[in-house]
Order: structure tokens, then C-alpha cells, then sequence
């Protein structure tokens, strides 16, 4: 467990930095009792974080506002999301242990279902920290920071079309 958390801690640090310029927000899938979300906070002050999750413990109710807080299956309420907004997430964090399982064929399916959703949530350049392995074989796959093992935690990008990359000022002489 002290493992994965310092591998989670450490991805989410190094995402944090790469999409520092990226606009857009964070989109934390899977709240639970709401750690990740504290450190998101503490890595992203500036952003908003939209939280989805089926269900929300009541004291961790009250550390979120009310609008970035979406409840219900994510099949349903990401899309649903993504329908009303034009706004793509920056950083994505997935943590859905409580939909995915821990059995190889319950890790498949929900790879098979929340791949193509992360897929429309992410913008351009946009870099997701999975505690499950993603079909994003098109996207760079990021290599774990120093000291983690493979396979513990999964990074990927969203590549970028010249047309999709944000206007940056040109650098000074």
C-alpha cells in the first residue's frame, strides 16, 4: 500500500508540472475519502476540480463545492458532463477502485469502457495517472518517476496536433 501511495504521490507531482501551462481543468475520477483530492488541491491550486464518483461520504462532502461535484455512475455522468461543457481536462486522475475490481477480467472491462471516455475528457496535450492500465496504446505512455516499478501506477499524454497546441508568448532574446 505505502508503495502504490508514494507511486500515485509522485505521478500526480510530475503530471501536476508537465501541464502546468495547459489550460483546463482537473477531472478526478474516483473521490473516496478524499486524500487524492486534498493533494490535487495542494499541486493545482489555481484549477478547478470536477470530482466524480457514485457515491460521496458525507465528511468529505463538505471540503467540495457543490458544482464540481458530479454523483452518479461515471459511464453516465462523464459524458453527460462533457456534453454541456467545450472544456477538456488538462490533468485526470482515475482511481475507480470501487467500479473496476481487482480481478484481471473486472481490470479489462472497465479499461474497455473508461478508456474511450477518458479519451473525450482529455485535451490536447493533457496527461492522465491511472491506478489501472488504459487502452491509450496511440498516446505517450509516460515513464514512472524513479524508484517505481512498472505496472504499479500508469501515465499517459495526449499527443498534440500543431493546430491543438495553446498559443504560447514567443520566448524573449
Amino acid at each position: 500500500m505505502i508503495r502504490r501511495l508514494c507511486a500515485q504521490r509522485d505521478c500526480l507531482a510530475l503530471a501536476a508540472s508537465m501541464v502546468r501551462e495547459l489550460p483546463g481543468p482537473v477531472f478526478e475520477l474516483g473521490l473516496g475519502n478524499g486524500r487524492t483530492f486534498d493533494h490535487l488541491r495542494t499541486l493545482t491550486p489555481e484549477r478547478e476540480i470536477y470530482v466524480f464518483d457514485s457515491v460521496i461520504v458525507e465528511q468529505t462532502r463538505s471540503a467540495l463545492e457543490p458544482e464540481r461535484l458530479i454523483v452518479g455512475d461515471v459511464r453516465g455522468t462523464l459524458p453527460a458532463f462533457l456534453a454541456n461543457t467545450s472544456r477538456k481536462a488538462a490533468l485526470i486522475h482515475n482511481d475507480l477502485d470501487d467500479i473496476g475490481g481487482n480481478s484481471a477480467d473486472q481490470q479489462r472491462a472497465l479499461c474497455y469502457w473508461l478508456s474511450p471516455l477518458i479519451r473525450d475528457a482529455a485535451a490536447p496535450g493533457a496527461v492522465v495517472v491511472s491506478n489501472t492500465r488504459l487502452d491509450l496504446d496511440d498516446w505517450n505512455k509516460i515513464q514512472l518517476p524513479d524508484g517505481h516499478a512498472p505496472d504499479r501506477y500508469f501515465m499517459y499524454q495526449r499527443p498534440c496536433r500543431r493546430s491543438e497546441r495553446p498559443d504560447r508568448p514567443p520566448a524573449s532574446l
